[in-house]
């Protein structure tokens, strides 16, 4: 059977390989969208109330029914167009800046968590080894031994207490 080469044939706009469109159909296809939006830029917008009072809208009125046409705003000015660019860029750059200081927070607040942890694991060591110890002595600047009498124990003991309740909570 002979090709009619007249006839549109589908595997026309295929290339070689069956993936890109041909260059002589690509272009009408992506200027046509451009051919068709100004036909809804003039539309206009109707206004009408019907019977029951109920103010309506569209963009075809009905018929027998006195309408009033909306015409759209006028566009906005160069001036107008760039103060409001001017604004929200103002805004977006006001925005960067509080993300900023929120992420500050979150990682000053996750630093305060660790080191509480940090001093928590400490005063409970502490805790323990004034609680279970038998002897306990600190070192003077010369490197001697000076061994805790009971009260000067009880007050360790009592600020090891409530540095766990300050830290463990």
């Amino acid at each position: 059977m002979a090709r009619n080469r007249r006839a549109f044939r589908i595997d026309a706009l295929v290339g070689a390989h069956g993936r890109y469109l041909h260059r002589r159909f690509l272009v009408p296809i992506a200027l046509l969208p451009t051919l068709v939006l100004p036909c809804g830029a003039r539309a206009e917008i109707f206004k009408w109330v019907d019977d029951t009072g109920k103010v309506h809208y569209g963009d075809a009125p009905p018929p027998e029914q006195e309408v009033e046409t909306i015409r759209p705003p006028p566009p906005p000015s160069d001036a107008a167009v760039m103060q409001s660019r001017n604004r929200l860029e103002g805004m977006r750059e006001r925005a960067a800046e509080w993300d900023k200081e929120r992420e500050q927070e979150k990682q000053a607040a996750a630093r305060e968590v660790a080191m509480r942890k940090q001093l928590c694991s400490q005063a409970q060591g502490q805790l323990r080894s004034l609680q279970f110890r038998g002897l306990l002595f600190r070192l003077d600047e010369q490197g001697n031994r000076i061994y805790l009498e009971d009260d000067e124990r009880a007050l360790m003991l009592e600020r090891a207490r409530k540095a766990v309740r300050e830290n463990c909570r």
